[in-house]
């Protein structure tokens, strides 16, 4: 019963000021984009329908399916390129060296043949070759700084078109490709070039707000759209029938055009903030695509420009802690400081709206309310609802967090300073320990009578809360061998569990006795977080070592352990309910079993 139900996908890694290429396969079904060591085929219908690819060794910076739909052909900031099959084994069939810097953007031949793939280099910044024995098609040449966008002709005579930050749009013609023509058309970076799928036309657009046409079979030029939006256009895409262009912008908007005409049909206004300017943009099949500096995926509806059809939310960067509400919610937190809500079984998470942490270092449910601590020193208060947002006051901590335990009124916060104990808008209680140790993590029971605190030094510290906040010593238990860094009590304040970077040790909270001492070994990383099932019966651990292991308290000889949970290590894992948890990792999925 360990198998995974349900993949939230990681949303695409963006940069501010640059394009995102997003690519979708020939039916406009699948979309694909990468983000960290991942390239995520995702269906556009049915978003937990994903595949994760992470046999990359670096950061993966660009991808695209090949006609057939078969093979992926995906490129790092190493300049590595993978060519892999879209079957269940995703077996490899090719990895080539490349370039000396990252893939920005990658075509294929309408034949399935040939490649091209740009990006950053020295003096190289693009090459065309053939897939399967990586033997070169010519040069790409004739530019003097970094390609963003590469386009190949769909049909025959095969021509290529790439654009870079040096201004210019160059021509190729070929095979052998070589250098033919120069467009000095735009006077700014070229973010995205693409031909038109009846091979006609070929656009280019840039940071000078500018869309340029050019002839598909000679590259000459037709038709400048001069302001076409009022900032920055990132990426552009062609309707199926080659008769629309979709473009998206800084300005915050996505926008279709004809391409008789060359005038704007309408207009998709998606929001007001830097995070939400449209970075990226495809036309596949039926589905228009827009995607947000925040990763967010808008489905847009072309016959209504106020409501989009869907928009799927999750984090783009390493999810750093998690927390369990009722009702099969939960909340994620990220290393931008971004919490999203989730409910299993729904598609789509809900950002927490506000500025709020600027990373997020732990949170908990209480009752109706979700409380976190990040980096800023701050402790925060969130009411649960269908659309959150920061409010009330921010409880500035005597030193920087490292864990959270909330039990009725009281928040207890773990730091490099001791141990706080936050009640409404103040802390009521701090606790320093005479030797000045710094504790890793903290936890309390259900009826706030346990809290334990695992400290760098390897000792676990039993505390009584009392009514008025403050904590006193009940038992210092020592058995690790290197600093505690995460820590659990269960829910009838029995037990203890505490982990190290090897080990998870069971105690009795009461006497303050090691039960199990012999789970030692199956993680081989900093273990990140240990949490109980609400029955007290077993315990899940998330480790740096990508792995997360189910304990048995009854039964200590039985571990079930994942591994390869999230690429880059899992970072949190917690129970839902006795039968199913969540964990999450650097990866930014999140994963329910």
């Amino acid at each position: 019963a360990m198998s995974v139900e349900t993949t939230y996908a990681c949303q695409p890694a963006t940069t501010r000021g640059q394009c995102t290429h997003l690519g979708a396969d020939s039916e406009g079904k699948r979309l694909i984009y990468t983000s960290g060591r991942n390239v995520i085929i995702r269906d556009i219908d049915d978003p937990f329908n994903c595949v994760v690819y992470r046999d990359h060794g670096a950061n993966v910076t660009a991808a695209q399916f090949a006609p057939s739909g078969y093979y992926v052909c995906s490129g790092d900031a190493r300049g590595n390129v993978r060519i892999w099959a879209t079957n269940d084994d995703r077996t490899l069939k090719a990895e080539y060296q490349m370039l000396s810097g990252a893939v920005k953007d990658i075509c294929w031949s309408p034949d399935n043949q040939r490649i091209v793939v740009v990006g950053e280099g020295k003096e190289q910044f693009g090459k065309a070759f053939i897939w399967d024995t990586g033997s070169s098609v010519g040069e790409i040449s004739g530019h003097a700084k970094t390609l963003n966008s590469v386009a190949f002709r769909p049909a025959r005579p095969f021509r290529v078109m790439t654009g870079g930050e040096d201004f210019m749009v160059n021509y190729f013609e070929g095979p052998p490709f070589k250098f033919k023509a120069q467009a000095k058309e735009h006077s700014n970076f070229v973010n995205c070039v693409r031909y038109s799928p009846d091979a006609s036309y070929c656009v280019s657009v840039g940071s000078d707000k500018k869309i340029v046409f050019y002839e598909g079979k000679t590259g000459e030029l037709p038709k400048t759209i001069e302001n076409a939006h009022a900032g920055s256009i990132y990426a552009c895409s062609w309707s199926p029938d080659s008769k629309k262009l979709l473009t998206s912008s800084a300005d915050k908007s996505v926008k279709i055009w004809n391409v008789e005409t060359k005038e704007c049909e309408k207009t998709f206004k998606l929001g007001n903030s830097i995070n939400e300017m449209q970075v990226g943009c495809i036309w596949a099949g039926q589905h228009l695509v827009a995607l947000a500096l925040n990763g967010d995926i808008t489905i847009l509806d072309e016959g209504n420009v106020d409501s989009p059809k869907a928009v799927i939310s999750g984090h783009n960067r390493s999810i750093d802690c998690v927390a369990t509400g009722s009702d099969g919610m939960f909340f994620t937190g990220d290393f931008n400081g971004e919490i999203h809500a989730w409910r299993n079984g729904q598609p789509s998470s809900k950002r927490v709206a506000g500025k709020g942490h600027s990373c997020v270092v732990d949170m908990k449910v209480s009752a109706d309310e979700l409380v976190s601590v990040g980096l800023d020193d701050v402790l925060r208060r969130t009411k649960i609802s269908d659309s959150m947002s920061y409010g009330g006051a921010a409880v500035k901590l005597p030193g920087a967090p490292t864990g959270l335990a909330v039990a009725d009124d009281a928040a207890i916060v773990s730091s490099a300073n001791g141990l706080a104990v936050v009640k409404g808008d103040n802390v009521v209680f701090h606790y320093e320990d005479p030797a000045g140790v710094k504790f890793n993590c903290v936890a309390v029971d259900s009826s706030g009578k346990t809290v334990a605190a695992g400290s760098e030094k390897g000792a676990v510290v039993v505390f009584d809360l009392n009514g008025d906040g403050s904590l006193v010593i009940r038992h210092t238990l020592s058995l690790h061998a290197a600093g505690v860094c995460s820590i659990a009590v269960s829910t009838d304040g029995a037990f203890i569990a505490s982990a190290d970077n090897k080990s998870v040790f069971l105690w009795d909270a009461v006497d303050g006795q090691i039960k199990v001492k012999t789970w030692q070994g199956f993680h081989n990383s900093l273990i990140k977080s240990v949490d109980f099932a609400k029955d007290g019966k077993r315990i899940i651990s998330a480790s740096a070592d990508e792995s997360v292991i189910v304990w048995s308290v009854d039964e200590p000889d039985k571990v079930q352990k994942l591994s390869w949970t999230h690429a880059g290590g899992a970072s949190g894992a917690k129970f839902l309910n006795d039968s199913h948890f969540v964990s999450v990792g650097s990866d930014a999925c999140v994963k329910i079993r």
